[in-house]
Protein backbone atom coordinates (compact mmCIF):
# COMPACT_ATOMS: atom_id res chain seq x y z
CA UNK A 1 0.00 0.00 0.00
CA UNK A 2 1.31 3.24 -1.00
CA UNK A 3 -0.49 5.59 1.18
CA UNK A 4 -0.96 4.98 4.91
CA UNK A 5 -4.49 5.07 6.69
CA UNK A 6 -5.18 8.37 8.04
CA UNK A 7 -2.40 9.95 5.93
CA UNK A 8 -3.41 13.27 3.92
CA UNK A 9 -3.12 13.45 0.41
CA UNK A 10 -3.93 15.87 -2.46
CA UNK A 11 -6.03 15.25 -5.52
CA UNK A 12 -3.90 15.08 -8.80
CA UNK A 13 -7.36 15.31 -10.86
CA UNK A 14 -10.92 16.42 -10.33
CA UNK A 15 -13.31 14.41 -9.58
CA UNK A 16 -16.88 15.48 -11.12
CA UNK A 17 -19.17 13.13 -9.17
CA UNK A 18 -17.86 14.72 -5.87
CA UNK A 19 -17.53 18.31 -7.30
CA UNK A 20 -13.87 17.91 -5.55
CA UNK A 21 -10.97 20.07 -7.42
CA UNK A 22 -7.52 18.95 -8.46
CA UNK A 23 -5.21 19.93 -5.54
CA UNK A 24 -8.31 19.45 -2.80
CA UNK A 25 -6.36 17.38 0.59
CA UNK A 26 -8.12 14.59 2.03
CA UNK A 27 -7.39 12.03 4.43
CA UNK A 28 -7.13 8.16 3.55
CA UNK A 29 -9.90 5.68 5.51
CA UNK A 30 -9.83 2.71 3.34
CA UNK A 31 -7.56 1.39 1.06
CA UNK A 32 -8.26 -1.95 -1.56
CA UNK A 33 -6.31 -3.69 -3.81
CA UNK A 34 -7.91 -4.94 -7.11
CA UNK A 35 -6.23 -7.50 -9.13
CA UNK A 36 -4.78 -6.38 -12.59
CA UNK A 37 -6.10 -3.36 -11.37
CA UNK A 38 -4.61 0.35 -9.82
CA UNK A 39 -5.41 0.06 -6.19
CA UNK A 40 -8.41 1.45 -4.52
CA UNK A 41 -8.39 4.30 -1.51
CA UNK A 42 -11.54 5.57 0.00
CA UNK A 43 -11.00 9.54 0.98
CA UNK A 44 -12.60 11.31 3.76
CA UNK A 45 -13.10 15.03 2.83
CA UNK A 46 -13.44 17.80 5.62
CA UNK A 47 -14.41 21.19 5.15
CA UNK A 48 -12.63 24.55 7.02
CA UNK A 49 -14.69 23.84 10.07
CA UNK A 50 -13.39 19.56 10.25
CA UNK A 51 -16.98 18.27 9.25
CA UNK A 52 -17.00 15.43 6.91
CA UNK A 53 -18.74 16.69 3.65
CA UNK A 54 -17.84 13.67 0.84
CA UNK A 55 -16.11 10.43 0.81
CA UNK A 56 -14.80 10.00 -2.54
CA UNK A 57 -13.27 6.40 -4.21
CA UNK A 58 -10.58 6.98 -6.31
CA UNK A 59 -7.83 5.10 -7.99
CA UNK A 60 -4.05 5.63 -6.54
CA UNK A 61 -3.05 7.91 -9.92
CA UNK A 62 -5.81 10.28 -8.94
CA UNK A 63 -3.69 11.15 -5.48
CA UNK A 64 -0.22 12.19 -4.31
CA UNK A 65 1.50 12.86 -0.92
CA UNK A 66 1.29 16.21 0.41
CA UNK A 67 4.78 17.98 -0.22
CA UNK A 68 6.92 20.69 1.92
CA UNK A 69 6.82 23.10 0.15
CA UNK A 70 2.78 23.72 -0.42
CA UNK A 71 0.60 25.67 1.55
CA UNK A 72 -3.16 25.05 2.46
CA UNK A 73 -5.68 27.45 0.54
CA UNK A 74 -9.35 27.72 0.98
CA UNK A 75 -12.38 27.90 -2.04
CA UNK A 76 -15.88 27.56 -1.75
CA UNK A 77 -17.31 24.31 -2.18
CA UNK A 78 -20.08 25.04 -5.12
CA UNK A 79 -21.81 22.22 -5.82
CA UNK A 80 -23.46 22.19 -9.41
CA UNK A 81 -26.89 24.03 -9.49
CA UNK A 82 -26.33 26.54 -6.69
CA UNK A 83 -25.62 24.07 -4.10
CA UNK A 84 -27.84 21.18 -5.48
CA UNK A 85 -27.15 17.55 -6.44
CA UNK A 86 -29.37 14.49 -7.28
CA UNK A 87 -30.04 11.83 -4.45
CA UNK A 88 -30.78 8.56 -5.97
CA UNK A 89 -33.68 5.92 -4.89
CA UNK A 90 -32.20 2.00 -6.01
CA UNK A 91 -35.22 0.03 -6.63
CA UNK A 92 -36.06 -3.02 -8.74
CA UNK A 93 -37.13 -3.01 -12.35
CA UNK A 94 -40.60 -3.12 -10.72
CA UNK A 95 -40.20 -0.98 -8.48
CA UNK A 96 -39.14 1.94 -10.72
CA UNK A 97 -42.20 0.99 -12.85
CA UNK A 98 -44.46 1.36 -9.87
CA UNK A 99 -43.14 4.79 -8.91
CA UNK A 100 -43.31 6.40 -12.15
CA UNK A 101 -46.87 4.61 -13.23
CA UNK A 102 -47.91 5.58 -9.67
CA UNK A 103 -45.88 8.74 -8.77
CA UNK A 104 -45.80 7.38 -4.94
CA UNK A 105 -42.60 6.11 -3.26
CA UNK A 106 -42.63 4.37 0.18
CA UNK A 107 -41.33 5.18 3.12
CA UNK A 108 -40.86 1.90 5.19
CA UNK A 109 -41.24 1.40 8.96
CA UNK A 110 -37.69 2.04 10.72
CA UNK A 111 -38.28 -1.12 12.00
CA UNK A 112 -38.44 -3.49 9.03
CA UNK A 113 -34.91 -1.62 7.23
CA UNK A 114 -32.52 -4.37 6.05
CA UNK A 115 -30.86 -3.38 9.40
CA UNK A 116 -33.47 -2.97 11.59
CA UNK A 117 -30.83 -2.74 14.85
CA UNK A 118 -30.01 0.79 13.62
CA UNK A 119 -31.97 3.05 15.37
CA UNK A 120 -31.15 0.81 18.79
CA UNK A 121 -27.36 1.48 17.67
CA UNK A 122 -28.18 5.66 17.40
CA UNK A 123 -30.01 5.11 20.42
CA UNK A 124 -27.17 3.01 22.64
CA UNK A 125 -24.79 6.41 21.63
CA UNK A 126 -27.25 8.56 23.35
CA UNK A 127 -27.55 6.24 26.42
CA UNK A 128 -23.88 6.03 27.02
CA UNK A 129 -23.55 9.78 26.60
CA UNK A 130 -25.83 10.62 28.82
CA UNK A 131 -24.02 7.83 31.23
CA UNK A 132 -20.85 9.87 30.92
CA UNK A 133 -22.43 13.71 31.34
CA UNK A 134 -25.64 12.56 34.22
CA UNK A 135 -22.96 14.02 36.77
CA UNK A 136 -23.44 17.28 34.89
CA UNK A 137 -27.37 17.86 36.22
CA UNK A 138 -30.22 15.58 37.59
CA UNK A 139 -31.61 15.58 35.03
CA UNK A 140 -29.39 13.52 32.72
CA UNK A 141 -30.41 10.79 35.08
CA UNK A 142 -33.91 10.92 34.74
CA UNK A 143 -33.62 11.02 30.50
CA UNK A 144 -31.24 8.19 30.99
CA UNK A 145 -33.86 5.74 32.71
CA UNK A 146 -36.05 6.91 30.10
CA UNK A 147 -34.04 5.76 27.26
CA UNK A 148 -33.11 2.81 28.27
CA UNK A 149 -37.14 2.17 29.11
CA UNK A 150 -37.62 3.01 25.08
CA UNK A 151 -34.57 0.48 23.96
CA UNK A 152 -36.21 -2.73 25.69
CA UNK A 153 -39.78 -4.75 25.14
CA UNK A 154 -42.43 -4.57 27.72
CA UNK A 155 -41.68 -7.77 28.91
CA UNK A 156 -38.66 -6.18 30.58
CA UNK A 157 -40.64 -3.25 31.80
CA UNK A 158 -40.06 -0.90 28.56
CA UNK A 159 -41.98 0.58 25.93
CA UNK A 160 -41.34 -1.55 22.94
CA UNK A 161 -40.63 1.21 20.67
CA UNK A 162 -41.55 -1.46 17.64
CA UNK A 163 -44.70 -1.27 18.70
CA UNK A 164 -45.54 2.49 19.79
CA UNK A 165 -43.02 4.30 17.82
CA UNK A 166 -44.28 5.02 14.15
CA UNK A 167 -41.55 6.24 12.13
CA UNK A 168 -40.69 6.16 9.05
CA UNK A 169 -37.94 6.23 6.63
CA UNK A 170 -37.23 6.61 2.97
CA UNK A 171 -33.38 6.03 1.78
CA UNK A 172 -31.54 8.03 -1.35
CA UNK A 173 -27.87 8.11 -1.49
CA UNK A 174 -26.02 10.74 -3.17
CA UNK A 175 -23.85 7.95 -5.20
CA UNK A 176 -25.67 6.81 -8.06
CA UNK A 177 -23.91 4.10 -9.04
CA UNK A 178 -22.82 1.93 -6.33
CA UNK A 179 -21.77 -1.64 -6.36
CA UNK A 180 -22.54 -2.16 -2.73
CA UNK A 181 -25.97 -0.69 -3.65
CA UNK A 182 -26.89 -2.76 -6.72
CA UNK A 183 -25.99 -5.95 -4.26
CA UNK A 184 -28.15 -5.08 -1.58
CA UNK A 185 -31.48 -3.77 -3.29
CA UNK A 186 -31.30 -4.67 -7.35
CA UNK A 187 -29.05 -8.13 -7.00
CA UNK A 188 -30.68 -8.96 -10.47
CA UNK A 189 -31.12 -6.08 -11.82
CA UNK A 190 -32.37 -2.35 -11.24
CA UNK A 191 -32.33 1.36 -11.54
CA UNK A 192 -31.17 3.67 -9.47
CA UNK A 193 -34.18 7.07 -9.70
CA UNK A 194 -32.73 10.49 -9.03
CA UNK A 195 -34.30 13.82 -7.72
CA UNK A 196 -32.47 17.14 -7.06
CA UNK A 197 -31.63 17.37 -3.18
CA UNK A 198 -33.80 20.91 -3.01
CA UNK A 199 -36.71 19.60 -4.40
CA UNK A 200 -37.01 16.42 -2.54
CA UNK A 201 -36.43 18.35 0.66
CA UNK A 202 -39.45 20.69 -0.48
CA UNK A 203 -41.37 17.59 -0.76
CA UNK A 204 -40.62 16.27 2.41
CA UNK A 205 -41.52 19.43 4.18
CA UNK A 206 -44.81 19.65 2.53
CA UNK A 207 -45.93 15.90 3.53
CA UNK A 208 -44.62 16.05 7.30
CA UNK A 209 -41.11 14.66 6.46
CA UNK A 210 -37.84 15.97 7.14
CA UNK A 211 -34.41 15.08 4.46
CA UNK A 212 -31.99 14.61 6.85
CA UNK A 213 -27.98 13.48 5.49
CA UNK A 214 -26.73 10.62 7.65
CA UNK A 215 -24.01 10.98 10.27
CA UNK A 216 -21.12 8.29 10.28
CA UNK A 217 -18.49 9.87 11.89
CA UNK A 218 -18.21 9.14 15.79
CA UNK A 219 -17.28 12.62 16.41
CA UNK A 220 -19.86 14.43 15.00
CA UNK A 221 -22.22 11.68 16.73
CA UNK A 222 -20.85 13.18 20.26
CA UNK A 223 -21.72 16.44 18.89
CA UNK A 224 -25.03 16.62 18.01
CA UNK A 225 -26.10 14.83 20.73
CA UNK A 226 -23.63 17.28 23.34
CA UNK A 227 -25.68 20.09 21.80
CA UNK A 228 -29.40 18.26 22.20
CA UNK A 229 -27.95 17.59 25.85
CA UNK A 230 -26.43 20.97 26.52
CA UNK A 231 -30.08 22.40 25.17
CA UNK A 232 -31.64 20.36 27.85
CA UNK A 233 -29.08 20.83 30.60
CA UNK A 234 -29.58 24.64 30.13
CA UNK A 235 -34.06 24.82 30.08
CA UNK A 236 -33.97 21.82 33.16
CA UNK A 237 -31.05 24.74 34.86
CA UNK A 238 -33.83 27.83 33.90
CA UNK A 239 -37.10 25.26 35.55
CA UNK A 240 -34.17 24.80 38.64
CA UNK A 241 -34.78 29.02 39.45
CA UNK A 242 -38.57 28.45 39.25
CA UNK A 243 -39.26 25.16 41.50
CA UNK A 244 -37.30 24.83 44.22
CA UNK A 245 -39.56 22.14 45.36
CA UNK A 246 -38.13 18.94 44.24
CA UNK A 247 -41.59 17.12 43.19
CA UNK A 248 -42.66 19.83 41.01
CA UNK A 249 -39.00 19.61 39.52
CA UNK A 250 -39.58 16.00 39.09
CA UNK A 251 -42.83 16.52 37.17
CA UNK A 252 -41.00 20.08 35.18
CA UNK A 253 -38.02 17.31 33.76
CA UNK A 254 -40.40 15.03 32.56
CA UNK A 255 -41.80 17.43 30.51
CA UNK A 256 -38.64 18.57 28.88
CA UNK A 257 -37.63 14.73 28.29
CA UNK A 258 -41.02 14.41 26.48
CA UNK A 259 -40.47 17.59 24.23
CA UNK A 260 -36.69 16.59 23.44
CA UNK A 261 -37.71 12.51 22.69
CA UNK A 262 -38.66 13.35 19.02
CA UNK A 263 -35.68 15.17 18.46
CA UNK A 264 -33.83 12.57 20.21
CA UNK A 265 -35.61 9.62 18.06
CA UNK A 266 -34.86 11.46 14.81
CA UNK A 267 -31.32 12.10 15.49
CA UNK A 268 -30.68 8.45 16.25
CA UNK A 269 -32.55 7.52 12.84
CA UNK A 270 -29.65 9.36 10.98
CA UNK A 271 -26.80 8.06 12.89
CA UNK A 272 -25.10 5.46 11.54
CA UNK A 273 -21.82 3.08 11.72
CA UNK A 274 -18.81 4.30 9.76
CA UNK A 275 -19.02 1.23 8.32
CA UNK A 276 -21.41 2.09 5.59
CA UNK A 277 -20.39 5.63 4.96
CA UNK A 278 -19.44 4.70 1.36
CA UNK A 279 -23.78 4.59 0.88
CA UNK A 280 -23.86 8.63 1.33
CA UNK A 281 -27.30 7.90 2.59
CA UNK A 282 -29.70 10.37 2.68
CA UNK A 283 -33.55 9.64 4.69
CA UNK A 284 -36.91 11.17 4.18
CA UNK A 285 -37.75 10.20 8.35
CA UNK A 286 -41.09 10.97 8.86
CA UNK A 287 -43.22 12.90 11.67
CA UNK A 288 -43.96 10.96 14.72
CA UNK A 289 -46.90 8.90 13.82
CA UNK A 290 -48.96 6.38 16.43
CA UNK A 291 -48.56 2.63 14.12
CA UNK A 292 -52.19 2.50 14.51
CA UNK A 293 -52.98 6.13 13.45
CA UNK A 294 -55.10 6.51 10.02
CA UNK A 295 -53.48 8.82 7.04
CA UNK A 296 -51.65 7.80 4.74
CA UNK A 297 -50.40 4.24 6.15
CA UNK A 298 -50.48 1.32 3.83
CA UNK A 299 -48.79 -2.51 3.80
CA UNK A 300 -46.34 -4.12 1.45
CA UNK A 301 -44.62 -7.44 1.54
CA UNK A 302 -40.98 -8.07 2.02
CA UNK A 303 -38.90 -11.15 2.74
CA UNK A 304 -41.92 -12.89 4.03
CA UNK A 305 -43.69 -9.98 6.11
CA UNK A 306 -45.90 -7.16 6.05
CA UNK A 307 -43.79 -4.07 6.24
CA UNK A 308 -46.11 -1.10 7.18
CA UNK A 309 -45.47 2.11 4.84
CA UNK A 310 -46.13 5.60 4.33
CA UNK A 311 -46.75 7.03 1.06
CA UNK A 312 -44.81 10.16 -0.72
CA UNK A 313 -46.70 11.74 -2.98
CA UNK A 314 -44.21 12.43 -5.78
CA UNK A 315 -47.14 14.14 -8.33
CA UNK A 316 -47.39 17.13 -5.66
CA UNK A 317 -44.79 18.84 -7.18
CA UNK A 318 -44.76 17.96 -10.96
CA UNK A 319 -41.77 20.13 -11.68
CA UNK A 320 -39.91 17.23 -9.85
CA UNK A 321 -40.32 14.83 -12.73
CA UNK A 322 -38.38 17.70 -14.98
CA UNK A 323 -35.20 17.01 -13.58
CA UNK A 324 -35.00 13.39 -13.30
CA UNK A 325 -32.34 11.47 -13.56
CA UNK A 326 -32.28 7.24 -13.87
CA UNK A 327 -28.70 5.08 -13.60
CA UNK A 328 -29.21 1.46 -15.14
CA UNK A 329 -27.92 -0.93 -13.01
CA UNK A 330 -25.11 -3.43 -13.51
CA UNK A 331 -26.46 -5.78 -16.32
CA UNK A 332 -26.22 -7.10 -20.06
CA UNK A 333 -29.26 -5.57 -21.41
CA UNK A 334 -28.23 -1.60 -19.71
CA UNK A 335 -28.30 -0.02 -23.29
CA UNK A 336 -31.80 -1.75 -24.09
CA UNK A 337 -32.57 -0.18 -20.78
CA UNK A 338 -31.63 3.18 -21.22
CA UNK A 339 -34.08 3.18 -24.27
CA UNK A 340 -36.86 1.88 -22.09
CA UNK A 341 -36.94 3.88 -19.41
CA UNK A 342 -36.52 6.86 -21.95
CA UNK A 343 -39.89 5.74 -23.07
CA UNK A 344 -41.56 5.15 -19.82
CA UNK A 345 -40.76 8.16 -18.59
CA UNK A 346 -42.09 9.65 -21.72
CA UNK A 347 -45.12 7.92 -22.28
CA UNK A 348 -46.28 8.78 -18.02
CA UNK A 349 -44.35 11.72 -16.85
CA UNK A 350 -44.10 13.27 -20.45
CA UNK A 351 -40.38 13.94 -20.00
CA UNK A 352 -38.19 13.97 -22.80
CA UNK A 353 -35.03 15.65 -21.05
CA UNK A 354 -34.70 12.81 -18.47
CA UNK A 355 -30.69 12.34 -17.91
CA UNK A 356 -30.46 8.23 -18.42
CA UNK A 357 -27.13 6.42 -18.20
CA UNK A 358 -26.11 3.16 -17.76
CA UNK A 359 -23.87 1.84 -14.85
CA UNK A 360 -20.19 2.23 -15.00
CA UNK A 361 -19.62 -0.95 -12.95
CA UNK A 362 -18.52 -4.00 -14.67
CA UNK A 363 -20.45 -6.35 -12.28
CA UNK A 364 -22.71 -8.71 -13.61
CA UNK A 365 -25.77 -9.03 -11.82
CA UNK A 366 -26.72 -12.60 -10.67
CA UNK A 367 -29.69 -14.17 -13.48
CA UNK A 368 -32.83 -14.63 -12.34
Amino acid sequence: MKYNLDQNVVLTRDIPETELKKGDVATVVEHRSVPGEEDVYSLKVLNALGDTIAVAHVRESQIESLRADEVFSVRTLMMSAQNDFHLYHYTTPEGLRKIVEEGEIWASNIFFLNDSEEWYWGMKLFADRLKDRKADHPIFEEYLLAAEKAMVGEEQGGLDPQRYLGMHVCSFSKNGDLLSQWRAYCPKGGFALGFPKSKLALLAQDQGFVLDRCVYEHEDHLRMIDAMLDRIRDEAKLKDSWHPNSASLRTEYGGIINRFNWEIWKTAAIMKHWGFHEELEWRFVSSLKSPGASGNLGFHTSGGTIVPHQLIDLNSNPALWNDVSVVVGPGPHKEKSVHVVRNLLWDKKKVMTARIRPSTIPYRNRSP
